[in-house]
């Protein structure tokens, strides 16, 4: 195996030069870029590969992203991978993935997190998962930078890249309200996450903001993922105030709350329109398609690596100290599951 010993005898240059070369050091030193890409050519010739886990004994460091997933099955976490997966290769890291279950606590993430010697980490989806800010504390005391990514906003300092929760829900509004609808039904499932009270506060919001009232009758709370029996949705559209349109905090709640309703004979959008929240490959295929608000996942993910990566580089340790939040833009994606009321009496 090709050691540093015989590049250095090679290139006619002492040991530490071709350290500080190879670890892209050398301009800290005055090494010049010509020594510094003979050195390299040297490597190259010579079939030198870094060993990063050896390396990552004696640094106490590696070139490995920490990425903790609830579930690495859902679309959802797949765009967030996918952001991931694409930033964490153009700057030569990788990604680790570590699985938070049910048993799992600040402690020991942070123990695999530690051991496994990562750069920095990033959280996805944990909100009342684990405690996020003793898993930062954790981590900070063993100076590896924390992000967030789409989930809890405010769990103290630390760094956040979440799309703007409340903005999606405004912009549900707006559209159903300019389609002439003012009764309302929202499923408030996952009710005790941040993501969720976000989208319904936006909502709310943007009814307010029209002069429309959303009563607590209006809004169905469920810890956890709600379900919809035919009987439920039966008596909610037999009542003679019945909603004309649907806001779901989720797609997958679109879908169910479709297939439920058309299966009593409520036709979508003709009855009443469904909108969801997340932009699921799915939406398109389902009848009718689905009007949905689109999270931008993927660059969510790109830019939390590059947020965490700006920490790694720069060993400021800023997120210990003071909040970075950045907020990532939502836009309406109007498909056939929205249309303007049919039946006045129902206005």
């Amino acid at each position: 195996m090709v050691t540093i010993k015989d590049i250095a005898r090679e290139a006619d240059v002492s040991f530490a030069t071709v350290s500080y070369v190879l670890n892209n050091k050398f301009k800290e030193i005055g090494i010049t870029e010509q020594l510094a890409e003979k050195v390299k050519q040297v490597a190259a010739t010579l079939g030198y590969c870094r060993n990063d886990i050896a390396r990552s004994m004696v640094t106490g460091k590696s070139d490995v992203i920490g990425l903790l997933l609830p579930s690495t099955t859902r679309e959802y976490c797949a765009k967030i991978i996918n952001g991931v997966m694409q930033a964490t290769v153009e700057h030569d890291y990788y990604i680790k993935v570590i699985y938070v279950g049910q048993n799992s606590s600040a402690e020991n993430i942070a123990g695999q997190c530690i051991g496994q010697r990562v750069a920095g980490v990033i959280c996805y989806n944990l909100d009342n998962k684990i405690n996020l800010s003793q898993l930062h504390a954790l981590l900070v005391a063993r100076k590896i930078p924390m992000c967030v990514a789409a989930s809890c906003r405010s769990f103290g300092t630390g760094i956040h890249v979440t799309p703007n929760d409340e903005l999606g829900g405004q912009q549900v509004f707006n559209h159903l309200y300019e389609l002439g609808h003012r009764n309302f039904l929202i499923p408030f499932d996952y009710c005790e996450s941040s993501w969720s009270g976000q989208r319904v506060d936006g909502f709310r919001r943007a009814a307010a903001d029209a002069g429309v009232q959303i009563n607590e009758s209006q809004v169905i709370r469920f810890t956890g993922k709600g379900i919809f029996s035919a009987e439920m949705l039966k008596k909610i559209f037999s009542a003679n105030n019945r909603p004309t349109a649907i806001f779901c905090l989720y797609d997958d709640m679109a879908l169910h709350l479709m297939t439920v309703l058309l299966s009593i004979g409520i036709r979508i959008p003709e009855d009443v329109s469904i909108t969801g929240y997340g932009n699921m490959s799915y939406g398109t295929r389902c009848v009718p398609s689905l009007t949905t608000v689109e999270e931008q996942l993927e660059n969510i993910g790109r830019k939390s690596v590059e947020l965490l990566l700006d920490e790694v580089k720069s060993k400021s340790m800023n997120s210990a100290r003071e909040e970075i939040l950045t907020l990532g833009e939502v836009k309406l994606i109007e498909r056939n599951s929205t249309n303007k009321i049919l039946k006045c009496g129902n206005a």
